[in-house]
């Protein structure tokens, strides 16, 4: 058994550095989680004590990609870093944080899980520290952002009589969290953990790097394009065009003209715009060339744009199987240039399924070859497409579309 736990069931330990065993009750901080989370461990060592593999993966502060920079804007360090926006100003923090990327996280808990270690407690934060005042708050600077420097309480202050509506400066909404950390004169060191144990099963974690100027740029420029926007007039409501993606069978037209009834938002269905010709060709069993599917395709950008556009609607659903990446980027062009985002639910389902669905429908133009085609046709999401969320097809209808429903109300928040 793996279990990912969290750094805060040692945010009080009384052994520097955090040593990767089995923690003392009174080391956790004091709040229902972390206590939960120390529970949780302990069971894990009386599990090992009986024979059981269990390896505890503590994990510490996440932050944005490597390669994109993506990070939730509503976790506390984006909002500190926020503030330079809202009120001018960060504060000086005497501390020396061992963030890991979201991706590199994910490797190190792959490299772990599937690694041959018995039973081992690992405290999975990066071993490379770097220094708040003297690397980040620089590097914040070099990606254009311009705030005085102040010492905690000032900043406190600032932001306790700043701004009150949390959508013009969202990180008021933290405040009195954030003074109980910060509200005071002197502060002790940060924690640092040992991290032997998980470097000696994980590669990605004996290599990673300290933060680094790059990396700092792609998530400031990530969260300034997305969350950091400010305007004194409201802003015009942003449109949204959500593509469900996947082959033949995967229920792309039972989930999107589902989703947009509930959402009473139109759904255009890809299929329906098929030229004659197409329809022939799919019949005969042969796949369309990409010449003739991206025609397909740009007719359902045309449809899409002017419902959006024309008809005054702010989102709208679309079915398309949009298999490879080629297709979905001439699909993200076309709505750019209309400033319209696109979300991607990739529909994915096992080859048996999606034949045995396809045969069950009564139209021609499905069936178990053109399963098999599309499938030889699909093409991964790739590292740079972030806009392509996954849902598992196979599950009852309902299921898959109160997923849906959730990934399209909170992708705003992602992308």
């Amino acid at each position: 058994m793996n279990f990912c736990s969290s750094v805060s069931t040692c945010s009080q330990s009384t052994v520097i550095p955090v040593p990767e065993r089995v923690p003392e009750f009174s080391w956790a901080q004091n709040m229902g989680y972390a206590q939960s989370k120390s529970v949780a461990e302990h069971i894990c060592a009386n599990a090992a004590s009986h024979g059981v593999t269990t390896r505890v993966l503590r994990i510490g502060q996440i932050v944005g990609d490597t390669e994109h920079g993506v990070w939730n804007p509503q976790e506390a360090v984006p909002m500190i870093m926020q503030t330079a926006v809202t009120i001018g100003a960060l504060p000086r923090l005497q501390e020396t944080p061992s963030w890991l990327p979201v991706d590199v996280v994910a490797d190190v808990v792959t490299d772990i899980s599937l690694s041959s270690a018995g039973s081992i407690f690992t405290n999975v934060t990066n071993p490379q520290l770097f220094n708040w005042n003297d690397d980040l708050l620089p590097a914040l600077r070099k990606c254009g952002l311009t705030f005085d420097e102040v010492e905690p309480r000032e900043w406190i202050k600032r932001l306790r009589t700043s701004n009150s509506d949390p959508v013009a400066n969202p990180p008021i909404k933290l405040v009195d969290f954030f003074a109980s950390k910060y509200d005071r004169d002197s502060f002790g060191p940060s924690k640092t953990f040992s991290t032997e144990v998980a470097r000696s099963f994980s590669p990605a974690l004996a290599k990673v790097p300290s933060l680094v100027e790059e990396h700092v740029a792609k998530f400031v420029r990530y969260l300034n394009g997305k969350a950091w926007k400010s305007s004194s007039s409201p802003m015009e409501a942003e449109k949204t065009v959500i593509v469900m993606m996947g082959p033949s069978g995967t229920r792309k037209s039972t989930m999107g003209s589902g989703i947009a009834q509930t959402l009473d938002i139109p759904f255009i269905e890809g299929d329906s715009l098929y030229s004659r010709q197409d329809i022939a060709t799919i019949r005969s069993g042969i796949t369309l060339s990409d010449e003739d599917s991206l025609s397909w395709i740009d007719r359902i950008n045309r449809r899409t744009a002017d419902t959006l556009t024309d008809l005054g609607y702010n989102r709208s659903i679309v079915g398309c199987s949009a298999l490879r990446e080629t297709y979905r980027n001439q699909i993200r062009r076309h709505m750019a240039s209309h400033k319209v985002k696109v979300i991607f639910v990739d529909l994915q389902a096992d080859r048996d399924i999606l034949s045995r669905r396809s045969q069950e429908r009564q139209d021609s133009l499905t069936g178990a070859n053109l399963v098999d085609s599309q499938l030889d046709l699909y093409e991964e999401p790739s590292s740079r497409e972030y806009d392509v969320v996954p849902v598992d097809a196979e599950r009852a209808d309902q299921v898959v579309l109160d997923e849906i429903r959730w990934v399209i109300e909170e992708a705003p928040e992602w992308f």
